[in-house]
C-alpha cells in the first residue's frame, strides 16, 4: 500500500511540475513577445532576468548579463553609479519605494551609447521587501 501512494504522491508532483513548467514558458513568451527592454534587477543590482528584446538590440546573449551586476552591463563599470558620477534610477525606487524614470545613456556590446527611457517599477512583497525590480 505504501508503495501505491508513493507513486501517486510521485504523479502528483510530476503533474505540477509540467504545469510550472508551461506556466514558466507562457511567462517567457510574453516577454519575448514586447518590443520594449525588459530586465529584471535586484536591489543589490544583480540581473536576474532579460527579454529578447533587449539581447537583441544591446548585443549581448543571456549568459553575458545573468547574475551580472546592471552597471557592469549598462555603464562597464566596476562598482555601483552614484548620484554625483550616474543619476542610477534604480537607487531612486529603491529609497522612496515608488516607480522612478529617467532617459539615461547606456553601453551597448559593442560600446555603442545608447540614448533610453529607463523605467523602474519597484515589485513590493507585502512585507514592503524588494524581491526584484523591472526596469
Amino acid at each position: 500500500m505504501a508503495y501505491r501512494l508513493s507513486g501517486y504522491s510521485g504523479n502528483a508532483i510530476d503533474a505540477e511540475h509540467q504545469k510550472l513548467r508551461r506556466r514558466n514558458e507562457e511567462i517567457h513568451t510574453i516577454l519575448n513577445g514586447i518590443q520594449d527592454f525588459i530586465i529584471v534587477i535586484t536591489p543589490n543590482r544583480e540581473i536576474m532576468e532579460v527579454n529578447e528584446a533587449f539581447l537583441n538590440q544591446m548585443g549581448y546573449t543571456r549568459e553575458e548579463v545573468i547574475g551580472r551586476k546592471c552597471y557592469e552591463v549598462f555603464q562597464k563599470l566596476y562598482s555601483e553609479c552614484t548620484s554625483d558620477r550616474i543619476q542610477c534610477p534604480l537607487n531612486e525606487a529603491v529609497q522612496s519605494r515608488k516607480p522612478s524614470q529617467n532617459v539615461l545613456t547606456r553601453i551597448d556590446h559593442g560600446d555603442r551609447q545608447h540614448y533610453i527611457d529607463v523605467k523602474i517599477f519597484p515589485c513590493l512583497r507585502k512585507t514592503a521587501r524588494f524581491p526584484n525590480s523591472l526596469k
